[in-house]
């Protein structure tokens, strides 16, 4: 068996390893899953659907410098049918994790369009094992927005390819309909809405208004209980600035630190820092005290020295991208196209380009102090320049000295595959590396932090929670 077999027979090997890790984890972070403020408020609509089947027509309770709540049933949905299975909070968790997959998947097929295979495998690790989506398995409305977000970027895919009338007709109305229900779980959901305007706008995607009819009209309909309820309550009815936060709009405009944690987030997401609930709060209590004296300072110097460098690569991977960008010249080629359709290279410029100016409008007008769950729609995007960068960077390689141009030429010729094998191995040792670190990372998250604890039985809080009411 050669070296090149070798090698990509493990990567097929690699990417059942990496899925069995991810279910696992998942697993895990459900069963030690703990009880706070935003799983009390879903515990209240499961409870109403079990008692009555009916579901509440509106969400939790907006916070971060708004009022009123999330309009529509979609969270009261997701987290209350599946107890038609088995009364118990876990089935809301495996239908979250089926959710968090299906996400995955529909990535995967627009990611490997433009990115090749040392690539994609990044994208496994960085998707799957990444801490802002692997401690998300928590009942709360920001671990709903992966789907909608990857639904928004496949759609947007979809249409910018040539296609006939009835699947642009098909993608145009679920483009629409994934924005409407993006609606009902979190406010965020303008950053998506900023997106498709300006790819509309610069004509790298193309719409089927019949399309977007039909995806409006059932997004509306999805509504309608919420509408008549809020005639009812108007209590209900999301404001801005009216709640805890800051009160006024353009905070972060006036305040700037808003919009650089706004950018700081798109960074990180792809740059191994993991959200705070976990980095801080993780503790080796389980082990006794001899090995959580040592485990501590140990595992602050680990995550320290990934975060640093991880921060680095995504810099720069997107000022990379930046340039390629801007000498690509992508802007100037799409208003003197004539063509309906862009080329990938553009569409994924230009969803990136769009995202970056949402970031700013969005974090400019906030109300509020930028938290990581503002910017999650942005997730799924964020992690292309970086692998993108790493699936295009080449390795440095030493050639012998040779006296003969001709000579050099023909013996890098004769040792291309040498090359190459020597390129995929020191890649795959970085994915290796990576994926050891997300693992035990993801391990001890949710083993012991702010939102896991293997003493707590979520089942047991919700039988308690019942017993109350």
């Amino acid at each position: 068996m050669t070296q090149t077999t070798k090698i990509n027979s493990f990567y097929k090997h690699f990417k059942l390893i990496i899925f069995v890790t991810t279910v696992i984890l998942s697993v895990i972070y459900g069963y030690t899953h703990q009880l706070d403020g935003d799983v009390v408020q879903l515990f209240q609509r499961m409870n109403h659907f079990l008692s009555t089947g009916h579901l509440i027509p509106y969400g939790p309770a907006t916070s971060s410098g708004a009022s009123g709540n999330v309009p529509g049933s979609f969270l009261t949905a997701m987290v209350s049918i599946p107890l038609l299975v088995y009364p118990s909070p876990w089935m809301s968790l495996l239908f979250l994790g089926a959710m968090h997959m299906a996400a995955f998947f529909l990535l995967n097929e627009v990611y490997k369009k433009t990115i090749l295979k040392e690539g994609i495998f990044l994208f496994w690790l960085l998707f799957l094992l990444n801490p802002y989506r692997a401690a998300e398995i928590f009942l709360w409305n920001p671990s709903y927005t992966f789907l909608v977000s990857v639904l928004h970027l496949f759609t947007s895919y979809k249409l910018s390819q040539k296609t006939v009338f009835l699947n642009r007709f098909i993608w145009s109305g679920l483009h629409v309909l994934a924005i409407l229900i993006g609606v009902q779980v979190h406010p965020s959901i303008v950053l998506l809405m900023g997106v498709s305007f300006g790819l509309f706008s610069l004509r790298l995607i193309k719409i089927s208004w019949s399309g977007v009819f039909w995806g409006f009209i059932l997004g509306i309909i999805s509504l309608i209980p919420f509408f008549n309820e809020l005639t009812l309550h108007p209590e209900i009815m999301p404001k801005a600035g009216a709640a805890s936060g800051h009160s006024t709009l353009f905070y972060g405009l006036t305040h700037v630190l808003p919009i650089i944690k706004g950018f700081w987030y798109w960074i990180v997401f792809s740059g191994f820092v993991p959200p705070s609930h976990t980095f801080k709060y993780t503790s080796f209590n389980w082990m006794g005290p001899f090995f959580e004296t040592i485990m501590t300072p140990l595992w602050w110097m680990i995550k320290a020295s990934f975060s640093f460098v991880g921060v680095v690569i995504s810099i720069k991977a997107n000022i990379w991208f930046f340039k390629k960008t801007k000498n690509s010249g992508f802007l100037k080629v799409i208003n003197h196209s004539k063509k309906c359709c862009s080329s990938d290279d553009s569409f994924f410029m230009g969803y990136v380009v769009l995202s970056w100016i949402m970031i700013f409008v969005f974090t400019a007008i906030s109300p509020t102090t930028t938290q990581f769950w503002h910017i999650l729609y942005m997730f799924p995007i964020s992690l292309y320049p970086v692998i993108l960068f790493f699936d295009s960077v080449q390795l440095n390689n030493k050639v012998p000295s040779l006296n003969n141009g001709m000579l050099s030429s023909k013996w890098m010729f004769q040792n291309k595959r040498m090359f190459q094998n020597k390129r995929m191995i020191t890649k795959l040792n970085f994915l290796l590396l990576l994926f050891v670190y997300f693992t035990f990372y993801n391990l001890f998250a949710a083993i012991e932090s702010k939102k896991h604890n293997t003493q707590t039985n979520l089942h047991q809080m919700f039988l308690e929670y019942q017993s109350h009411k």
